[in-house]
């Protein structure tokens, strides 16, 4: 079950464990939709999208 913090200005609750991409265009760009789709479905809510490559965008929006 994932935890979540609620900021102090504004209210909205952020997932305590995010994801990344700075690495995520080195993998198979095949398995990008999965890997986010799996952390949408366990309530990652918090992305950190300073990706290494313009594709991560691309592939995030898709996956939204």
């Amino acid at each position: 079950m994932m935890k979540y913090r609620v900021m102090p200005c504004g209210g909205q609750e952020l997932s305590e464990i995010g994801m990344g991409m700075a690495k995520l265009h080195l993998g198979d760009p095949k398995e990008w939709p999965l890997i986010l789709e799996k952390g949408f479905e366990n309530g990652i809510n918090f992305y950190d999208l300073c990706g290494g490559s313009m594709d991560v965008f691309r592939c995030f929006g898709e996956v939204l």
